[in-house]
């Protein structure tokens, strides 16, 4: 048998889709093979067998493979993690011959791992949607000789790679780099396919989700915020601290459904920034944007979780951008709405004055938590902190923080129907608006191009710059509609 690819030669990281026939067995049983097909498609990971890991007393039993190894008929080592029992099928009773489907959920494509989740790994390369666009690999020249009655006499064009962007982040030092295939006969017709991947070389080797919470899930982040647009793993590899460094094993997951050509494309001007924009603004900008993730996670997740889920409904929407208002507020500019000194004199006054002991555990519990400021003291911190550039960008600067944290209070207890959907709009978009200044300004931009590339993102915020600050303004009492208005607008979803 000729060697498998994987093992014969070095390669690129590639993307498999389709269906893998092969033999599958559990790794402390080896011999004991079982023949299947691997489907890798949009709707997941499928392995069906023709026959069974367990025995037939098993069947109709809860039952996961923690990991299962297989090669398939083409030489490829395929290694599946956390392997659910879906369905079991008995196929001959007399012989006890079963169907077994199983539904994993990852696959390592290229090597035999026996402990996928704690294994080490020490480069990680990775290509996201639109990152191409994003990154700006242009490198076109071409030039023109026009005759004197301005015809056509010559042209001639050239097409060089762009340089790799290369950052030292906190563990590692990324690479984003454009990679150019050409095809045809430099004649009659050549097609230049440019594809840009983002690799990283670790400083010490570390495990899959190590990889994806410190170095893959910042990056993300980083290209929701930059396109405003969903934005999925389309490629992403990795090599073992132990062998050839371009022995690369693919890691795969749920496929990200290929988008048709315009959601794909990525316009610039429908675009907060790209990333020759961020190497302007600061040359350390992905740097400083990593160094702000390891601190404020939270508060990214929370907003591009709202990004990245254009279907989300219209409340959890609000509340997500409430909270990361909350987490990036305490994580960057957290105090106390008492000085420390004169709040501790408070308590202390108040477990003296208890009289019991279990009354005194009360009163500190529930004090734990009063001296920190509330939602609206925290927005209202951060349009302080963004100043007139961030103030100019919304309508109801003053009135924001009031209107957030009386819709919190509405939706956190039930009183959803005083909620308005046109005040969770517009209140949203102006949470997210706020908090994305403030992303900018991690990502190295100034206070006013923060605001000018803010204010230049009509369609993410489309509500605001269509209404101006007339819907967002606070109802007065007299306003407020009465119970069968409300009943008749629907419930609080998009």
């Amino acid at each position: 048998m000729s060697p498998a690819p994987w093992q014969a030669q070095e390669h690129p990281c590639q993307v498999l889709t389709g269906s893998f026939p092969g033999t599958w067995w559990r790794p402390d049983h080896p011999d004991s093979r079982v023949a299947g097909v691997l489907t890798l498609d949009y709707d997941g990971i499928s392995l069906e067998l023709i026959g069974s890991f367990g025995t037939v007393e098993d069947m109709g039993r809860v039952r996961v493979y923690e990991f299962l190894h297989g090669v398939t008929t083409g030489g490829l080592l395929v290694t599946l993690m956390g392997c659910h029992v879906t369905n079991e099928t008995l196929i001959m009773s007399a012989i006890g011959l079963r169907s077994t489907r199983l539904q994993p959920g990852a696959a390592l494509i290229g090597d035999h791992v026996n402990d996928p989740q704690g294994a080490s790994w020490r480069t990680c390369r990775i290509e996201l949607e639109r990152m191409t666009a994003w990154a700006s690999p242009l490198g076109f020249e071409r030039s023109l000789e026009l005759t004197e009655s301005g015809h056509l006499k010559g042209a001639s064009f050239r097409y060089e790679i762009p340089q790799s962007v290369v950052s030292r982040l906190p563990g590692a030092t990324l690479s984003i780099r454009p990679r150019a295939t050409t095809s045809g006969d430099l004649i009659h017709e050549t097609r230049i396919a440019v594809e840009v991947e983002a690799s990283f070389e670790l400083d010490q080797p570390a495990n899959l989700e190590e990889i994806n919470q410190e170095f893959l899930k910042p990056l993300l982040n980083l290209v929701i915020l930059a396109t405003q647009k969903p934005t999925s793993i389309v490629k992403f590899c990795v090599a073992a601290a132990a062998g050839p460094p371009n022995r690369l094993v693919e890691v795969v997951m749920r496929r990200p459904a290929p988008a048709s050509e315009d959601p794909r494309r990525l316009h610039s001007r429908n675009a907060l920034f790209l990333l020759p924009d961020l190497l302007e603004a600061s040359a350390n900008g992905v740097a400083l944007w990593y160094a702000a993730a390891a601190e404020v996670q939270r508060a990214f997740d929370l907003v591009f979780a709202v990004r990245n889920t254009p279907r989300l409904f219209l409340d959890h929407r609000f509340l997500n951008a409430a909270t990361a208002a909350e987490s990036y507020h305490e994580a960057r500019f957290d105090r106390h709405t008492m000085p420390k000194k004169v709040w501790d004199t408070i308590v202390k006054a108040a477990l003296g004055a208890a009289g019991t002991t279990e009354l005194a555990d009360q009163i500190q519990g529930r004090m734990a938590m009063l001296n920190k400021p509330s939602l609206r003291d925290r927005i209202e911190e951060l349009i302080k902190r963004g100043g007139e550039p961030l103030r100019g960008l919304l309508p109801d600067p003053d009135g924001l923080a009031s209107r957030a944290a009386r819709l919190r209070n509405d939706l956190a207890h039930g009183s959803s129907a005083t909620a308005r959907n046109l005040e969770l709009f517009d209140a949203t978009d102006e949470l997210l608006l706020v908090l994305e200044f403030h992303f900018l300004r991690e990502a190295g931009f100034s206070a006013e191009g923060a605001a000018d590339r803010l204010k230049a993102a009509s369609s993410s915020y489309s509500g605001l710059w269509l209404r101006g600050g007339e819907a967002s303004r606070v109802r007065t009492p007299a306003e407020n509609p009465g119970p069968e208005e409300i009943s008749s607008e629907g419930s609080s979803t998009e």
